[in-house]
């Protein structure tokens, strides 16, 4: 059975055409030549996480005189507070991506008007996986939040039962989020309400785009990977400072088997 509020992931290849109901809005930040603007919001990004504010402050004016030159119009480089839930902008800001890069502002940008269809346009290493997430995450964030709070009830009320109920390590497991790849046991969430679909879905080209994906995804709603980074509550990115919906799942799938036994799973 799929996960409750799951996201079953994979990387996307945005295709060019648009789809039959509506038409496709294009964020495309202008090329320029002399001046890398997705390196210099990494390099920024990097200056404020150390701490290092003088050289934050160069490194702004370089962005803001490099973009100003194209002489088009550009989105400002800052993250829609009013276009994100309150918990998303945080866990965005202590991943370190404190200032997106352009086309990561602009998709964000793109969701106010009334085109669905969204196509995004820039160079390798611009951030367009980070892009497509944050704005899969605001698409079904209600939804993730409705199905949180069937998963805490049910959680609760089996930690009260005796015997049989939860104990508490299985119950922060249970509300934890989790990312599952191929052959990893799902057992420990049977106890939890039927999942049913997931709440969105990323199509990838290649496999290793589908891990990547996944990987962001599940580190957007509160998780990161136990083999490189410890527990630490301390942490900016800790799951004790987490604070969306919980027992949340992304699903990465890489053969048409294991989409066929997810999808009958779900049914």
């Amino acid at each position: 059975m799929l996960p409750l509020g799951a996201l079953l992931a994979a990387s996307y290849a945005p295709s060019p055409r648009s789809s039959p109901w509506s038409p496709a809005r294009r964020v495309q930040e202008p090329l320029l030549a002399e001046f890398d603007v997705n390196a210099a919001v990494t390099r920024l990004n990097a200056a404020v996480e150390r701490e290092d504010y003088a050289a934050a402050g160069r490194i702004k004016a370089e962005i803001e005189a490099g973009r100003g030159s194209s002489g088009a119009a550009v989105a400002p480089l800052v993250w829609d507070a009013s276009a994100l839930p309150a918990w998303l902008l945080a866990r965005v800001e202590d991943l370190g991506f404190r200032f997106p890069t352009p086309v990561q502002a602009g998709a964000l940008a793109a969701r106010r008007s009334a085109i669905r269809d969204t196509v995004l346009s820039a160079p390798t290493g611009s951030g367009k996986t980070l892009a497509f997430s944050v704005r899969l995450v605001v698409e079904v964030a209600e939804q993730l939040e409705e199905r949180a709070s069937l998963a805490t009830a049910a959680v609760s009320a089996l930690l009260e039962e005796a015997p049989g109920g939860l104990s508490p390590t299985e119950a922060m497991g249970a509300l934890s989020p989790a990312l599952l790849l191929p052959g990893r046991d799902e057992s420990g969430d049977a106890t939890l309400p039927a999942r049913g679909p997931p709440a969105g879905l990323v199509v990838a080209p290649t496999a290793s785009l589908a891990e990547q994906a996944a990987q962001l995804l599940h580190s957007l709603v509160g998780g990161y990977s136990r083999e490189s980074r410890t527990y630490d509550p301390g942490a900016k990115d800790s799951l004790f400072k987490f604070g969306g919906p919980k027992a949340v799942r992304v699903a990465a799938l890489f053969t048409a088997e294991e989409g066929a036994a997810a999808a009958a799973a779900a049914a």
